[in-house]
């Protein structure tokens, strides 16, 4: 406010002198003249509001240069004032202009800054809402996948175990004695597993077809590799992708219950569907297996 106040003071005793001066019969020289033109320049630009302190500085230049011209209108005195008020005003002109630019880069910087948080603050709320669309989705399948585990419950026997979700379905309900063909029970009892399947998505199925221990090894193994192929190509039948599962038969390996029993050997003659989560991404691409590695 000083600075205005003196400003304001000096432009009015500037005009009145300049007035003054207009009515004297001396010619002013070109210095002083070019020390007006940019006084006058300077004070209707940025340093009337950016470079205050360099205006006034040039106003009190040009005030001894116009009282030089007054008393000594020819002198070496007056052309150095003036061009020391000239200079001096330019210096104020380009100070001003400086300041308004710097002004205005911050002015930018600040909006660009404002800009990039409104955005980066947007990103981060869409992120959230998608991962916590991902996490309501992610239940919800988890919630059907289990909704469909546990209506197999009641016509399979189902565990995890090392290789992933097992689902046991016994032969006795699946084939007739010594054949592959399937019983109408068992479509029934299949187009759920199917269902739950495809609910799952689960993409590494391996359908395991085994034996009891009586009869000869060839023969077991070959009965056991056509009733698991059979329970495999009526799975695909109910749009099981082909590619996500396969067939192999066990024979009388692996048995779960003492042969010399009749119970434990109907507990043997059985078919696994293995559902392998864990691996399933290695063998995504993985066609479908229809021959035992160790056939017959």
């Amino acid at each position: 406010m000083a600075y205005q106040r003196k400003l304001f003071v000096l432009s009015f005793l500037s005009i009145l002198t300049a007035g003054a001066y207009g009515c004297s019969s001396a010619v002013p020289p070109k210095e002083l003249i070019d020390a007006r033109s940019a006084y006058n320049r300077a004070r209707s630009g940025p340093a009337s509001q950016a470079a205050m302190a360099d205006l006034y500085n040039a106003q009190k230049s040009l005030d001894r240069a116009e009282r030089s011209f007054k008393d000594k209108p020819d002198s070496v005195v007056t052309r150095d004032l003036s061009y020391i008020a000239q200079r001096k005003a330019l210096l104020a002109e380009v100070q001003g202009q400086l300041a308004m630019e710097s002004h205005a880069q911050k002015t930018a910087q600040l909006d660009y800054e404002a800009l990039v948080k409104t955005q980066t603050t947007n990103q981060l709320s869409s992120m959230q809402k998608e991962l916590e669309g991902e996490r309501q989705a992610r239940m919800e399948a988890e919630r059907k996948a289990k909704e469909a585990m546990d209506k197999l419950q009641g016509i399979a026997n189902v565990k995890q175990d090392s290789r992933g979700t097992v689902i046991t379905l016994s032969g006795s309900v699946l084939f007739p004695t010594n054949k592959f063909e399937l019983l109408p029970t068992a479509v029934q009892k299949l187009d759920q597993v199917a269902n739950v399947l495809k609910e799952n998505n689960t993409k590494n199925i391996t359908v395991l077809g085994f034996t009891d221990s009586q009869g000869k090894d060839e023969y077991n193994l070959n009965l056991s590799q056509k009733r698991a192929e059979s329970v495999r190509t009526h799975l695909v039948s109910r749009g099981v992708p082909a590619e996500n599962i396969r067939a192999t038969g066990m024979g009388k390996a692996q048995p779960i219950a003492d042969n010399t029993s009749p119970e434990g050997r109907a507990n043997n003659r059985r078919v696994e569907i293995v559902l392998d989560e864990q691996q399933q991404g290695q063998k995504q691409n993985q066609g479908p297996s229809t021959t035992n590695p160790s056939g017959p």
